[in-house]
């Protein structure tokens, strides 16, 4: 009931807010002042905003694009040890096919070696051998004949075959 009675209340008296020319000044006052306000603070304080993140994101841009190619050049360094390494395990690898290759040839060859001194120091052992029988047989029959001269007290006659 009390709203009722304040809209009656504000009905009698008459309109508060009746427009007149000086509504009409007022508005036209905030439209100038809208304006100046924009021209002198809004836009200048803007495009010092916008410069700001223009260099900012530039310099964040610029950034992310020297970001982009140091690990682009990370990555090519990288890579370039991976392929040096790569390369330094397979000349290795072929030095040491090789230095097996050549030790196989150096433990043949003196297996060879070997077997040919071997081999001519079997020839040699069966020359000096059959020297040495060759020469028991030759001092035997002398010392045979020396001991049957000694027993039979006279010379013996040799007999073809012992000369």
């Amino acid at each position: 009931m009390g709203n009722l009675a304040l809209l009656l209340v504000f009905l009698e008296e008459g309109n508060i807010l009746s427009p007149d020319l000086t509504t009409l000044v007022v508005f036209l006052i905030v439209i100038l002042l809208a304006g100046l306000l924009n021209r002198l603070l809004f836009k200048p304080v803007l495009s010092v905003l916008d410069e700001r993140e223009e260099k900012t994101s530039g310099t964040l841009a610029a950034a992310r694009n020297l970001m982009a190619v140091c690990d682009e050049k990370l990555a090519r360094y990288e890579e370039a040890i991976r392929t040096a390494q790569a390369d330094n395990y397979h000349m290795l690898e072929a030095r040491r096919k090789l230095a097996l290759d050549e030790r196989a040839r150096s433990i043949a060859r003196a297996k060879d070696e070997a077997q040919r001194l071997i081999a001519v120091a079997r020839q040699e052992i069966a020359a000096e051998t059959e020297e040495a029988k060759k020469t028991l047989d030759r001092e035997s029959r002398l010392i045979a004949a020396t001991i049957a001269s000694s027993i039979l007290r006279r010379p013996l006659q040799r007999t073809q075959e012992e000369a």
